[in-house]
């Protein structure tokens, strides 16, 4: 993909698109707004970090159990 802006004819002019590297001799008509990537990486990094939260509790959850079960070893 190639980083490109919006040119005059755009609604958005200036603003910056990613489109198909071989435009504009490939009539792939390929692109996509940056906002919108942007947008899609930050929401793909919550759902990540969520992921990471819920699996550090399940990790400390899973310590306490085993401290239980040793404890209980003990007796």
């Amino acid at each position: 993909m190639i980083r490109r802006v919006a040119g005059s004819r755009s609604v958005k002019q200036g603003h910056e698109i990613y489109g198909c590297p071989l435009c504009p001799s490939s009539d792939c008509k390929f692109f996509i707004w940056k906002e919108d990537v942007d947008v899609m990486l930050s929401d793909k990094n919550k759902s990540l970090e969520w992921k990471i939260a819920s699996l550090e509790l399940d990790k400390m959850l899973m310590k306490k159990r085993e401290q239980e079960f040793e404890k209980e070893d003990e007796v």
